[in-house]
């Protein structure tokens, strides 16, 4: 799935090898000095970890606005919410330094599509139009 940026060069998508889990759904919550809080679950940490590894690869995005579309390749067949994936996503990014900010400023266009099961190689592709 090539595409091109406005300047007229073929890009590739920015590849998270490994199945995202969603940052929004299974919260630990816990309390700390009288106060509850809300924390991400420790599978959408280990991915995390695993993600920022993997995107050290990669150069940050240099001109904004962009358009961002997201594929996400899961490993079954277990229904998700393809929103909280892709907020995962988009945190990651920023995490990295890859993407300086998620606000419309910044992206003016998001795709999000379920790319199907890939039992052995679950992932998220990332393409990115300036």
């Amino acid at each position: 799935m090539p595409r091109k940026s406005k300047t007229g060069t073929p890009n590739q998508p920015i590849v998270i090898e490994g199945d995202c889990p969603s940052k929004k759904n299974g919260r630990i919550l816990t309390g700390k000095s009288g106060r509850l809080l809300s924390i991400p679950s420790k599978t959408y940490k280990t991915w995390q970890t695993e993600a920022l590894r993997q995107l050290k690869r990669y150069q940050p995005i240099s001109v904004y606005p962009c358009a961002l579309t997201i594929v996400l390749w899961g490993a079954t067949k277990r229904r998700y919410d393809i929103d909280n994936r892709a907020t995962s996503v988009l945190d990651v990014l920023q995490d990295a330094g890859i993407l300086e900010d998620d606000d419309w400023a910044h992206v003016q266009t998001l795709t999000i599509q379920h790319g199907g099961l890939d039992k052995t190689r679950p992932r998220v592709d990332i393409w990115v139009d300036e």
